[in-house]
């Protein structure tokens, strides 16, 4: 049994009570490191889900985004329409002309010289009136009348009756049928020109809404990445400082009980030759 005021067991300079604290300090900063580490998986689970919730909620396009492309696809579906008008009435361009001029040279056939070469070329004409496109009716422009002059040119061409050409009044006949038939590819012709003039500007028009569409929309898209990935980087500063303080806390606590031990226990830390043991 031990004398009283003998303090905790030693031999020499064993302590067995510094040896036991020693040893829990030893093992103190394993279950340190163990419950900061739980800690920590616990804090970055927490904002890995927080970031998910970032992303989420920028997820799909925005209100500005959607209304845009909306534009966007109507710029397109019309620009569409517009490119096949415009192709429309430049054929359609051609072949009036084309048809004119047959028309100036069937007029000057109508003679009982030619009257061979004439019907060979009122075949030929007639044959040309259904090269003639029907142009989609669109916003701008006035109706051509083309689908009428279509049906009623060769056929007020194929009434007239040559006979010979050997009288006047046949001649007079003929040329007046050509002439009609003229004067209405004429006035065709000249809407088709205006209706081709309007379209090429309103062409230009959608091109350029396209344009500034797609550049706009552009600009909201890099505005709204700039916006998730600040968001996501201020979720994971806010996590960032709290891992700190927790790291901090922990080595803070860690040294507060090393620091504890020292002071009460293991006492100041001589050399067992120093002077200083005569007073222990």
């Amino acid at each position: 049994m031990l004398p009283v005021g003998s303090g905790a067991p030693s031999i020499g300079n064993f302590s067995l009570t510094k040896s036991l604290v020693r040893l829990s300090q030893m093992s103190a900063r394993p279950r340190f490191e163990l419950q900061f580490n739980i800690t920590q998986n616990a804090v970055l689970e927490r904002m890995n889900k927080e970031v998910e919730a970032v992303q989420e909620s920028f997820g799909g396009s925005s209100s500005k985004t959607a209304l845009l492309q909306l534009k966007q696809k109507r710029v397109t579906r019309e620009l569409a329409g517009v490119q096949d008008y415009e192709a429309t009435t430049k054929s359609n361009r051609l072949t009036v002309k084309d048809i004119l001029t047959d028309l100036y040279d069937l007029r000057d056939l109508a003679a009982p010289a030619t009257e061979a070469e004439f019907l060979a070329k009122r075949d030929e004409v007639a044959a040309k009136f259904d090269k003639l496109r029907t142009a989609t009716s669109y916003l701008i422009g006035a109706p051509d009348l083309l689908s009428k002059r279509k049906t009623e040119g060769p056929t007020e061409l194929n009434a007239i009756v040559t006979g010979g050409f050997d009288i006047q009044q046949e001649i007079d006949d003929a040329q007046a049928a050509i002439d009609n038939v003229t004067a209405d590819m004429n006035a065709s012709l000249t809407i088709i020109e205006i209706n081709q003039d309007m379209v090429v500007n309103l062409r230009d028009s959608l091109q350029r809404q396209g344009d500034e569409t797609s550049i706009a929309i552009d600009d909201v898209e890099i505005l709204e990445r700039k916006a998730r990935i600040d968001a996501v980087k201020e979720t994971q500063d806010k996590f960032g400082r709290i891992l700190s303080v927790l790291s901090i806390s922990f080595e803070g606590s860690q040294a507060i009980a090393e620091s504890i031990a020292t002071a009460t226990v293991l006492g100041q830390e001589r050399d067992p030759a120093s002077i200083l043991n005569l007073f222990d």
